[in-house]
């Protein structure tokens, strides 16, 4: 702990700081785990086919093996995020999240939203989306120390 130089006080900042670090680290390893239960629960067919008995060995594997690959190819390009595998990688990682959970949530959030239902619902599929594509993104940026600023020799090569 840090010796303050303020009588009154009962926390550093420094003590904070180091704080706010571990906290932002589990948060981003909570929502990696989400966006696994996501794929996951994708490749199970749903959570109604998973509360059913219909989970298999392999969708589980097909789910954590793809979400494992779509962060390592996220995480390894993510100095060219306007390259095709980050995107590729983004769009997946997304995509899997939005196949299992879109349909947990799509209809309560869907009649929470106050206008018709058809835009309702396509509303409620761009929140989805959106929050898809967060949780895809959300976590490399917690979990990977960049004191460069986001860039390396390789960032700045044609073609990489």
């Amino acid at each position: 702990m840090a010796v303050r130089s303020k009588k009154s006080a009962i926390v550093s900042q420094s003590d904070l700081n180091e704080t706010r670090a571990h906290f932002e680290r589990a948060i981003g390893l909570l929502l990696l785990v989400l966006s696994v239960a996501g794929s996951v629960i994708a490749f199970n067919g749903g959570l109604d086919n998973i509360r059913a008995g219909g989970w298999s060995v392999a969708g589980i594997l097909a789910g954590a093996g793809v979400q494992a690959a779509c962060t390592v190819i996220e995480w390894l390009y993510r100095v060219r995020r306007s390259s095709a595998p980050y995107l590729i990688a983004l769009a997946f990682d997304a995509g899997t999240s939005i196949v299992g959970f879109g349909p947990i949530f799509h209809d309560k959030l869907a009649a929470k939203i106050p206008v018709a239902d058809d835009l309702s619902s396509w509303l409620a599929w761009g929140i989805i989306g959106v929050l898809a594509l967060l949780l895809a993104f959300v976590p490399e940026g917690a979990l990977i120390d960049d004191p460069k600023g986001n860039q390396d020799e390789r960032s700045v090569r044609p073609g990489y």
